[in-house]
């Protein structure tokens, strides 16, 4: 499977081990973005300057001044267009691997649905897609990738390596 395959495609089966290696380098990359572009800070707004780059990268001038919520002391950024277009990828493919995990149960994508029952279904899916191993072999959504039939192992001893 390609990597655009496993991040954009809803055809197929992942393992747990491509599940939770997805979601560590997300929460990565989520939180070296939220550091690095100051969507995470201690101020009510914040004027960038022209010094930061990576700021200005973000923004739509250099002199914007960002307005946010405040949530319990984490002030986070609501207005910014590049911030919502990266949303919505993450929440794509964040839905693909999941329905991918959820085929490897050899379950519907549709258990995605789960996720909408507040705790319940959050513990459920952490159970299920990332505690619980897919099915054996292979299922109606594919091959199973980590799955070596007893019948069917490479025999070195008759190997031919010519």
């Amino acid at each position: 499977m390609s990597l655009i395959q496993f991040l954009f495609g809803f055809h197929g089966r992942i393992r747990r081990l491509h599940l939770w290696l997805y979601l560590l380098i997300v929460a990565i990359v989520h939180g070296g973005l939220w550091w690095g572009c100051g969507y995470a800070y201690d101020g009510y707004s914040r004027t960038f300057d022209d010094d930061d780059l990576l700021l200005n990268l973000f923004s739509q001038s250099s002199d914007v001044r960002i307005w946010s919520n405040r949530f319990d002391g984490l002030h986070i950024v609501t207005h910014n267009p590049v911030a919502a277009l990266v949303w919505l990828v993450w929440l794509w493919t964040l839905l693909a691997v999941f329905v991918k995990r959820w085929h490897d149960r050899d379950k519907s994508g549709a258990w995605m649905f789960i996720n909408l029952v507040p705790v319940i279904g959050w513990i459920w899916t952490l159970i299920e897609c990332g505690l619980l191993p897919g099915t054996r072999g292979p299922n109606r959504y594919g091959a199973d990738y980590g799955y070596v039939d007893p019948d069917e192992r490479w025999d070195f001893d008759s190997a031919s390596w010519e």
